[in-house]
């Protein structure tokens, strides 16, 4: 059972019925619009770099900084991967299951260079149509399939501007 808590935007919290979906979600989709997410990093392994930088990156306040998402989506479409992924590779969907409030998916990523090597990131957790909460697990691997980076973190998203075409404002 997916232990993560979603608190939508009018501050109630649904309850996960015991099959693990999230009760009163059967028709749900991430609605359209500005969102707002937040990344919280629970763990971050990068082979070679002293423990005490890897530390330090991990607190950097910077990595959670809210930042502008435009999901602009219809039913059974994901959403665009920043909503998931903020680093600059290129990703793609490998697989994609929202439904009845929980959300599994797998990205893969290509690293931003064009260099050799991906990231696989595996995403779980619940969602509203104005909230979602997921656990994101990435490893990234070079060339030979050595570890590059494991990372281990929380995303939360709140819609704050409904609209059906949006665009995320410079800045």
């Amino acid at each position: 059972m997916i232990a993560a808590i979603v608190v939508t935007a009018l501050g109630g919290v649904p309850a996960l019925r015991a099959d693990g979906r999230v009760a009163g979600a059967e028709a749900q989709t991430l609605r359209s619009g500005i969102w707002e997410v937040t990344t919280q990093i629970d763990h971050l392994d990068i082979p070679g770099l002293p423990e005490a930088m890897v530390r330090k990156i991990a607190a950097d306040p910077a990595n959670a900084k809210p930042r502008a998402v435009c999901i602009a989506t219809d039913a059974g479409t994901p959403p665009p991967v920043a909503a998931f992924h903020a680093l600059n590779g290129a990703c793609t969907y490998e697989t994609w299951q929202a439904e009845a409030g929980v959300l599994r998916a797998v990205l893969v990523c290509s690293p931003p260079d064009g260099g050799p090597g991906e990231a696989r990131v595996e995403l779980s957790g619940t969602y509203t149509g104005s909230a979602f909460e997921v656990t994101s697990e990435t490893i990234a691997r070079d060339q030979t399939g050595a570890t590059q980076l494991h990372m281990r973190s929380v995303l939360s998203g709140k819609l704050t501007s409904p609209k059906k075409g949006c665009t995320v404002p410079e800045g």
